[in-house]
C-alpha cells in the first residue's frame, strides 16, 4: 500500500516545484538556472504521465514550463535566438498570481526578471514595471526625471513633478 495522501497539495506532481511550495499570492522566491530538460510528469488533468520540458534550478525543484513561462525567459535571455544556454546562470523570480482556468481562479507560478538593483528612494529592488524591464525602467527614469529609480517611485515622481 503505498502512502496516505492528507493534503490536497501532496497529489500534485513531487518531483516538481509549484505554486504551493513557494507561497501564497504575492510569494516571490528567487532561483539561478541551471539548464533546461525535457522530464516526466503526472498530468493533473489526464490523469497519465506526459513529458514535458522543464526548467532546472539551483535553489529546489525544476518547473514544468507553460508557454507563458517559456516566452517570459526566451524575452529576457534569448529575444533573437533559441539558444536556451543563454538563460543558464541567471537569477529570475518565481511568483504567485493567479490565473483563470475553465472559469475558476487557481494559484499559478510566473516568472519574472530578477534584479540586485535597489531604488534609491525605497530601497525595494527595482523589478520590471507596466510592461517594462528593469533595463527599461532605469533608463525611463533617468532620463525624465535624472535619477534611477523603482517603477512605483517613477510613477509617483512623474505625478509629483506634473502637479508641480
Amino acid at each position: 500500500m503505498g502512502k496516505e495522501l492528507k493534503s490536497f497539495v501532496e497529489i500534485l506532481d513531487p518531483n516538481f516545484v509549484n505554486s504551493s511550495l513557494v507561497g501564497e499570492v504575492g510569494a516571490e522566491k528567487v532561483v539561478t538556472i541551471t539548464g533546461f530538460e525535457q522530464m516526466e510528469y503526472y498530468d493533473q488533468k489526464t490523469r497519465s504521465k506526459k513529458l514535458g520540458s522543464a526548467v532546472k534550478f539551483e535553489e529546489c525543484l525544476p518547473l514544468i514550463l507553460n508557454a507563458t513561462n517559456t516566452k517570459t525567459i526566451k524575452k529576457l535571455f534569448s529575444p533573437n535566438d533559441d539558444d536556451t544556454s543563454l538563460a543558464i546562470g541567471h537569477r529570475i523570480v518565481l511568483y504567485v498570481t493567479t490565473t483563470k482556468v475553465a472559469g475558476e481562479v487557481k494559484n499559478c507560478l510566473r516568472i519574472k526578471e530578477f534584479s540586485e538593483e535597489k531604488c534609491p528612494i525605497c530601497g525595494k529592488a527595482i523589478l520590471p514595471y507596466a510592461g517594462k524591464s528593469v533595463a527599461q525602467i532605469k533608463e525611463i527614469s533617468q532620463r525624465n526625471l535624472g535619477e534611477i529609480m523603482c517603477g512605483e517611485c517613477m510613477k509617483k515622481k512623474a505625478k509629483e513633478k506634473k502637479d508641480e
